[in-house]
């Protein structure tokens, strides 16, 4: 559904059907239409995907494309390679239903197309498409608004204290954790002192004796907080890294805050990566490269 209150230009036709004779323009060799050539400013909040319905009696599908495009990113579907439409009809309309969701909550700057274009032997004068009930629909099938302005995305809102993983065996919600194929086995074990913690035990999937526990599929971090902190106890090792990829920085267990029985809390404050390591969704807490060493760590946490 096209936004009712801003007025579009021609040629657009959300809901009756258009007529296009393809032939009279010519764009890299072959010959194009543009069904719908709309505002450059489009709120493309919520939409997931386009649907519409196309017939025609004499155009191969493979001629035609839909086109959209922001500043970064264009996406182009071919009806026949890449939705598998091998033929259309002069009469029945055939149903298309294309996915945008990749530009879910962008700014779409540049006019989206429906295409006829780049056909080696040309397309002939008088092929002729139709198209109708073009609409936007959200992930449940209902219509969206595309109107002119800015995404109204909602902005996330985080806790002072983030738990990636908590002493009560709380994992927190959506992210993974692993080993980032070190090999290393994560058991999760109860300790008189600290309740649930991860012991990380070294494996060789990187070549060499390592252990590691990783955790992805965060939120980019470094824009909400300003350190991790972390419980650790070693008996193997004197140093502990932490890997925000791909930069490794290694820090004395018995520098942190001693908790007694071993245990050591240590904060790493993530000015530590600035200007080396990117804004990355993932962070690492590894004895190191070939060091081998078993770690225990639990209340692994980021802070404001």
């Amino acid at each position: 559904m096209m936004c009712g209150v801003v007025p579009l230009p021609p040629p657009i036709y959300p809901r009756g059907g258009q007529r296009i004779v393809v032939g009279t323009q010519n764009w890299a060799g072959g010959s194009f239409a543009r069904v719908i050539a709309p505002k450059t400013t489009f709120n493309f909040t919520n939409v997931k995907k386009v649907k519409f319905q196309i017939r025609s009696g004499n155009m191969d599908p493979g001629w035609f494309s839909f086109l959209l495009q922001d500043p970064s990113n264009i996406l182009s579907k071919n009806l026949k390679t890449d939705l598998g439409i091998t033929t259309l009809d002069s009469t029945s309309w055939t149903d298309v239903e294309i996915d945008v969701s990749a530009f879910y909550n962008k700014k779409i700057t540049s006019a989206f197309s429906f295409v006829i274009a780049n056909d080696p032997a040309g397309v002939p004068a008088e092929t002729w498409f139709e198209i109708r009930n073009i609409d936007w629909v959200d992930a449940n099938g209902n219509s969206v608004n595309i109107c002119e302005g800015e995404p109204v995305i909602e902005t996330p809102t985080y806790p002072d204290t983030y738990y990636l993983f908590k002493s009560d065996g709380t994992l927190a919600a959506g992210i993974t954790m692993g080993n980032w194929d070190s090999g290393s086995t994560i058991t999760m074990i109860d300790d008189a002192n600290q309740g649930k913690v991860y012991k990380v035990e070294p494996g060789n999937g990187w070549g060499a004796p390592s252990s590691c526990i990783a955790f992805w599929n965060l939120m980019v971090y470094q824009d909400v907080y300003s350190s991790i902190t972390f419980k650790i106890k070693s008996e193997d090792l004197t140093e502990i890294c932490v890997k925000i990829p791909e930069v490794e920085k290694y820090y004395t267990i018995a520098a942190g805050t001693d908790l007694g029985n071993g245990w050591y809390e240590l904060t790493v404050p993530f000015t530590d990566y600035s200007g080396t390591a990117p804004n990355n969704t993932g962070i690492g807490i590894l004895g190191g490269w070939n060091k081998g060493g078993v770690f225990y760590v639990t209340d692994i946490r980021f802070n404001k």
